[in-house]
């Protein structure tokens, strides 16, 4: 890999890695004032035989082999990270995030799939599981996930009532799409529903809803997201 100096861009004065902890530095010119010189990281974590990683404010990992892989927030850097409000929302983990038990549903796109298929061959989201082409709700499920239910093509999962963190138990949230030139652009977050399978709005459902504290990052979009 380059040096840290030569790994540059448009945006970007420099990305150094040091103990698997790859930290870039924004440009003093050409960026939002906000963000000028200041930093970032991206760091992983083990799980399930393979690594899910993380993005946030700039931390720093003492040994490389460290068997739990902690990270620790870099404090030498205050006045050199970015203020999380102007992370974008997919950017905004703690050097504490962990991998939690609730990203299996999320992570699955076979249901995506389904839905956006369905929608590209028809013209509107289909109905329920059936029309998606996927199993029924009660079939679908897994270790950490009771069920997962397709709605106007609303995917919806409901967290298992045992062998999770309890603030998800029994718990949902929802994956939805809206059309974007001539494909399906997605969003992730606290449950909705959407009335008519021929309209890409959605409205939140309150009912069972995860709160935003226990859900990731990178699944924190409102209902009216567009």
């Amino acid at each position: 890999m380059a040096s840290a100096s030569t790994i540059k861009g448009k945006y970007v004065q420099k990305v150094e890695v040091t103990n698997g902890v790859v930290t870039a530095q924004m440009a003093s010119t050409g960026v939002n004032k906000e963000i000028k010189g200041k930093k970032l990281s991206l760091w992983a974590r083990r799980q399930d035989g393979s690594v899910k990683w993380f993005c946030g404010q700039p931390v720093k990992r003492d040994d490389a082999a460290a068997k739990d892989d902690t990270v620790t927030a870099d404090a030498t850097g205050n006045d050199g990270k970015i203020d999380t409000k102007h992370l974008p929302s997919t950017c905004r983990d703690k050097s504490t995030a962990v991998c939690t038990k609730h990203h299996a549903p999320i992570s699955n796109t076979s249901k995506k799939s389904a839905v956006a298929g369905y929608y590209l061959n028809h013209g509107e989201w289909p109905e329920n599981n059936t029309s998606a082409g996927v199993a029924s709700s009660d079939k679908i499920k897994g270790k950490y996930v009771q069920k997962v239910e397709v709605a106007k093509g609303v995917v919806t999962a409901q967290m298992a009532s045992t062998g999770v963190n309890k603030e998800i138990q029994g718990k949902k949230l929802s994956l939805w799409a809206k059309r974007q030139d001539g494909s399906v652009k997605w969003f992730c977050g606290q449950p909705v529903t959407r009335n008519d399978a021929k309209a890409d709005d959605v409205k939140a459902d309150a009912a069972n809803a995860i709160e935003t504290k226990h859900l990731p990052s990178t699944c924190r979009d409102e209902s009216s997201a567009t």
